[in-house]
């Protein structure tokens, strides 16, 4: 069994290697550091470090690009977007988003280059989390839900070259047949080049159920040079919403499209267990989805984040301490 915990928020190393000590104590087998481009500017001698320790420790490292571009998921600003405009997604209603578009062949140069500085400190497999398009709402603005993107001047050619006429400015089932098709080919040139740079690649998605259902996360796990295809299924906010919420129904889909995936493509498959935000008397919640992963084949199982996000107040469970206490003592059991 493979266990993991997400890693952040501080980068003193003589604050951060004891916390390691706990993790390791917590029978973890791998740590995902996150690796901001704050990160990558500033920290990269003490992110070094930290890598080492882990390693040291008899854990691999998993460096994730922690909101990076806007690309991927994380409590994190991007830079580069805030220099570079003309890499800018651009949405349905023809405003500047705050991502990098995944198709602009600069934005893919620039995340080549954090490629070369995770490999610099030390990864043993770059977690690709959360790749996406423009998503309603990521950004705290008050748009539609139906506002979409990306409809800058290199999607436009890509489409036109594509399909042979306009991309609309409405999303419809051949616009989302496009966007699968760029996030395959993104993933792809990623993938490729961190395995040249002799790193394992993982990769998450979003728990889009629909998307799950479509079969595109079957293409996605088919990719060459994925070692290890998951998702995270966070339940608290729909528990909250729907107080007829079942676990069972909401989580065992994704855990076997994931185990399908991995089975079919021969390569890992992780869940990601929700460990923030985590409401006080719920605790127990951690064990049962755990429990369920388990019994639908999972075999690799990670959480975000250590110590209930005590580290991080917009994030942090009710109860840390008892959050942590709950998920090192279910990883303990799990052998």
């Amino acid at each position: 069994m493979n266990k993991g915990i997400s890693y952040f928020g501080s980068r003193l190393p003589e604050h951060v290697f004891p916390d390691l000590k706990k993790i390791k104590d917590a029978t973890c087998t791998y740590v995902v550091h996150t690796f901001s481009e704050e990160d990558m500017m500033f920290y990269r001698g003490n992110m070094k470090s930290i890598v080492a320790e882990t390693k040291k420790l008899g854990m691999k490292a998993h460096i994730d690009p922690w909101g990076v571009a806007g690309l991927f998921g994380g409590e994190t600003f991007s830079y580069y977007v805030a220099r570079e405009l003309g890499v800018r997604q651009v949405t349905s209603e023809g405003r500047l988003a705050p991502l990098a578009c995944l198709n602009n062949p600069e934005a893919r140069n620039f995340m080549r280059s954090w490629v070369d500085a995770a490999v610099e400190i030390g990864a043993d497999s770059i977690f690709w989390d959360e790749p996406h398009f423009y998503v309603p709402g990521w950004f705290g603005f008050s748009e539609p839900k139906s506002e979409w993107g990306c409809r800058c001047g290199v999607c436009k050619k890509m489409y036109r070259d594509m399909y042979g006429e306009e991309l609309p400015e409405t999303m419809n089932p051949q616009v989302i047949a496009f966007q699968d098709e760029c996030l395959i080919s993104f993933l792809t040139e990623m993938c490729a080049y961190t395995a040249e740079k002799g790193c394992e690649n993982t990769v998450c998605m979003l728990p889009n159920e629909e998307v799950r259902d479509s079969g595109f996360w079957r293409r996605v796990g088919s990719i060459k040079h994925i070692s290890s295809f998951g998702t995270d299924p966070y339940w608290i906010p729909r528990k909250k919403a729907d107080p007829k919420f079942n676990m069972d129904s909401f989580l065992r889909p994704f855990c076997r499209e994931v185990r399908y995936v991995a089975e079919t493509n021969n390569i890992g498959g992780h869940i990601w267990i929700q460990n923030f935000h985590i409401p006080a008397g719920w605790e127990p919640d951690i064990e049962q989805v755990a429990s369920i992963a388990v019994e639908e084949g999972i075999t690799d199982l990670t959480a975000w984040t250590f110590y209930g996000a005590k580290g991080m107040s917009s994030l942090c469970a009710d109860q840390p301490e008892k959050v942590w206490e709950t998920l090192a003592r279910v990883y303990s059991s799990l052998g």
